[in-house]
């Protein structure tokens, strides 16, 4: 088997960073998860916390000494964050190595290929250990993503009292009720109602007056020992970046399956949903090694393990946060195998659950769309998604409009909640276009930490950047559409993820959908390179440790760079047969 120079240099690179980065996979201190980019915990606090001052005296000592400690153990868990992206990166390019071998060389021997399903395999189960680490069978609260679950878990069941706006100011008036001494360190929180950071005070004020007469007395209660229980095990560096975030803003469908979950689920047992996830995501790839095969999984799991923008620090051990992922990647590995009207209903699914993965639907209905045009009729194949689609839509839509505190006004407010979101905050962590063009326009000033302290927030302003973010648009629309004459209809669902960070702005831990370019690679192996460079690139600029801004900046840039050369890919053919790097 003749070894390629490219192949020699990505071994020789992951062999060092092995070495450099192995003695401390997880060196990242146990049960601590990174700080939000751009949120400071540094601020002095504020008082008085209430007029009438039902708290304890001012424990401005206690939390100067809670700030110092939390601020040792974050310097702690970046140094062991930087060793780790260190190995998962080695794991990269050997990935990146045996890709490409295999485009060298379109034969290879029986022994070669069974020794590159044996790397593969390794190389699939150290990235996916690297992601979850000792603490998947972990019990402990403090092991979880308590500030995740907080929100959703919270929020799913109590959504009949809390709706979109309510969860931070009724956990503020349970704080008053039961003294909880942390509140008065808190110099301000988010109100939910606007999304702008306003005094704990104002928000604590409205909660104590509004909180109690939205519950029964008995959910009162159930309510007041689950909060009991977070304080229990959050402590206030983790309460402080909790009630700064954005709240609880899934749709009315993902309240709709984890309200009866959450209802019937003792805060003890919150391990139980954490673990959810997980099962969603095994059987994620048990559909990617059902429709694509070995190699295509052990290389979607690789890219999927090293992803440092959603590595589980960010939504790891939470409650249903990846069931929009798992049904995207089941609907295009039913659409794949040719089961249509399966796939069509979990797209659905992802889309009633999170918005965005509508665009999966988009780009099979543009396809059929296409196809349609020459015998003017719909496909069976198309008419079978739709019908699935439809039969989903219905049936989850239905179920929404019947749960406590749901019904049409829950539609509403989450238009509300996600018009103020989208259309009033930029917050840091956003990626893609729109924020490259922002901070490129010399906006970055206001993503500086200190700065989104304050607001965490700026107005757009229309300039030049929107004539740029137009000329982006209609180009990846272009060429999505001239590659839809060169697709199937799986790979014209599968390919429109490049749309998303160019036509919207999403979080950065969303762009796990890029791992879906893998599926895409088992006919256009080039697109599996670029896969991997970019994993590549997210690691080694994690591992560098940026100011916040800059960190975004790259980390969109890479983004929509990957996005288009996906695109430009996809416009002309691809292999056929399926033969490629990652079949």
């Amino acid at each position: 088997m003749t070894v390629t120079p490219v192949a020699r240099v990505a071994g020789a690179l992951a062999l060092f960073l092995l070495l450099a980065g192995a003695p401390a996979v997880h060196a990242s201190q146990p049960g601590e998860r990174a700080s939000e980019p751009g949120v400071s915990q540094s601020a002095e606090p504020v008082y008085p916390f209430w007029t009438q001052g039902p708290l304890a005296p001012k424990p401005e000592a206690r939390m100067e000494a809670l700030k110092k400690k939390a601020a040792k153990r974050e310097a702690i868990s970046a140094r062991g964050r930087s060793r780790r992206a260190l190995w998962q990166a080695a794991i990269v390019l050997c990935a990146l190595a045996l890709v490409a071998q295999r485009m060298a060389s379109r034969r290879p021997s029986q022994r070669a290929g069974i020794a590159r399903k044996v790397v593969l395999v390794a190389l699939a189960l150290a990235s996916l250990t690297s992601y979850y680490g000792s603490e998947l069978f972990d019990r402990d609260p403090r092991k979880m993503h308590l500030k995740e679950l907080y929100h959703y878990y919270i929020g799913g069941k109590y959504f009949a009292e809390l709706g979109y706006g309510g969860i931070y100011e009724c956990t503020l008036a349970v704080a008053a009720q039961q003294r909880f001494w942390w509140a008065a360190g808190l110099p301000h929180v988010r109100d939910l109602h606007t999304m702008q950071v306003r005094p704990t005070a104002e928000v604590a004020v409205r909660g104590v007056r509004v909180c109690p007469d939205r519950f029964s007395s008995d959910r009162w209660q159930e309510f007041t020992r689950d909060i009991e229980w977070f304080d229990t095990y959050m402590g206030p560096y983790r309460w402080g970046r909790a009630l700064g975030d954005h709240g609880f803003n899934p749709s009315p469908v993902w309240t709709f399956l984890a309200t009866p979950l959450a209802r019937f689920t003792a805060p003890e047992s919150l391990w139980l949903l954490a673990r959810i996830d997980i099962l969603l995501l095994l059987a994620s790839f048990g559909a990617v090694g059902w429709a694509f095969g070995l190699e295509a999984l052990c290389l979607f799991a690789v890219a999927w393990g090293t992803g440092f923008l959603w590595d589980s620090r960010w939504i790891g051990y939470a409650f249903l946060r990846e069931i929009w992922f798992a049904a995207a990647v089941i609907g295009v590995c039913c659409l794949r195998r040719g089961w249509d009207a399966v796939a069509g209903g979990v797209l659905a699914l992802a889309a009633l659950t999170r918005v965005f993965p509508a665009v999966f639907l988009a780009g099979y209905a543009l396809h059929a769309l296409r196809e349609a045009r020459r015998p003017r009729a719909l496909s069976p194949r198309a008419r079978r998604f739709a019908a699935g689609a439809i039969a989903a839509t219905v049936v989850l839509i239905g179920g929404s409009l019947a749960i406590p505190g749901g019904g049409w006004n829950a539609y509403q407010g989450f238009q509300r909640n996600l018009s103020t979101f989208l259309g009033d905050v930029a917050p840091i962590n956003r990626t893609g276009v729109q924020p490259l063009l922002w901070r490129v326009d010399g906006t970055s000033d206001q993503w500086r930490p200190s700065a989104a302290r304050e607001t965490d927030a700026f107005r757009i302003d229309p300039s030049w950047t929107g004539s740029l973010r137009l000329a982006a648009a209609v180009l990846a629309l272009f060429l999505f559409w001239r590659g839809l004459g060169h697709a199937q209809p799986w790979e014209a669902s599968a390919a429109a993820f490049a749309l998303i960070p160019i036509l919207a702005a999403p979080s950065h831990h969303y762009l796990r959908f890029v791992v879906l370019g893998m599926l895409l690679a088992t006919r256009r192996p080039w697109i599996a390179v670029w896969l991997l460079l970019a994993c590549l690139a997210w690691l080694a600029e994690g591992a560098s440790m940026l100011r916040a801004d800059v960190h975004f900046t790259v980390v969109s840039a890479v983004a929509v760079a990957l996005c288009f050369a996906v695109l430009g890919s996809m416009a002309v053919p691809g292999d056929r047969k399926g033969s490629s790097a990652a079949r």
